[in-house]
């Protein structure tokens, strides 16, 4: 008995070593630079990120830094700079982009949202086909496809139903292409816009949006929102337990509790 007491001390002590040694490394790493840590988030993870980011700063008193954008836009600024410490996108296609431009390393999945097409409260343009996207007198907001996720998905999934060309020349002439997926929702939460199409992730912050149900995106897949670490980190070891922070138990729950789904194994390629 009195064996295993000592068996069960000896384990405590290890463990609380390691943990000190831990805050150590992570303190020591971001002293080195005295910077804040910085992360290029894209708009549609900005809840969570940034609660997340307050208890990290809280809890380990590391200042982060948070740089929002669209997805797009915030890949051509790490590639550009080649400066910064995470990059979170919305889209795992754009943690693709960068590693294949060698720009990040360890990558960890968040959570997953999909797209869907928002009008006001009580749908009073009566959309009830995706052909009212090309009625005359609406007035569309949609992602801009280069700079932002949920542009690049909402362009995929109307080519595949053989609308996109027509409804990017509704845009041109009567719509807008907004830089952030929340500048969509506000573009019809505003009633600038009669139609948008925004993650659902997003619209559990617009009281007076609902979501209209029609194919394909009542059947769109689930895109990743993953964290990924930037090559060019000045405090890989700092960044890295923050992107760990991001995605632990805890992270996800914060994420499910802004509107966000479970990220599952079959959810990531």
């Amino acid at each position: 008995m009195k064996k295993n007491r000592i068996i069960i001390l000896t384990v405590l002590l290890v463990v609380a070593v390691l943990g000190v040694l831990w805050l150590y490394v992570l303190l020591r790493d971001y002293e080195t630079t005295g910077k804040p840590i910085l992360v290029y988030c894209a708009a549609g993870a900005k809840t969570p990120v940034l609660k997340l980011a307050r208890d990290f700063s809280d809890k380990y008193g590391v200042k982060i830094e948070l740089q929002y954008g669209g997805s797009g836009a915030l890949l051509s600024d790490t590639e550009a700079l080649r400066e910064g410490d995470l990059y979170v996108a919305s889209d795992r296609g754009y943690i693709n982009m960068a590693s294949g431009k060698g720009l990040v390393d360890e990558v960890f999945p968040l959570a997953v949202h999909r797209a869907v097409i928002v009008v006001a409260k009580r749908n009073p343009k009566d959309i009830l086909f995706l052909n009212d996207l090309l009625r005359p007198l609406l007035r569309l907001a949609l992602g801009d496809t280069e700079d932002t996720a949920i542009g690049r998905e909402t362009r995929n999934l109307l080519f595949k139903e053989g609308l996109w060309e027509a409804v990017e020349e509704r845009i041109e002439d009567r719509g807008v292409f907004k830089l952030t997926v929340h500048e969509v929702a506000e573009a019809v939460d505003t009633g600038s816009a009669d139609i948008g199409i925004i993650w659902d992730s997003t619209i559990v912050q617009y009281l007076d949006l609902e979501i209209v149900s029609l194919p394909p995106f009542d059947d769109a897949p689930q895109q990743v929102v993953a964290v990924a670490r930037l090559k060019s980190s000045t405090q890989p070891v700092t960044a890295l337990r923050f992107a760990r922070y991001l995605s632990s138990e805890a992270g996800r729950a914060v994420f499910i509790e802004s509107g966000f789904k479970a990220v599952e194994p079959d959810d990531v390629p």
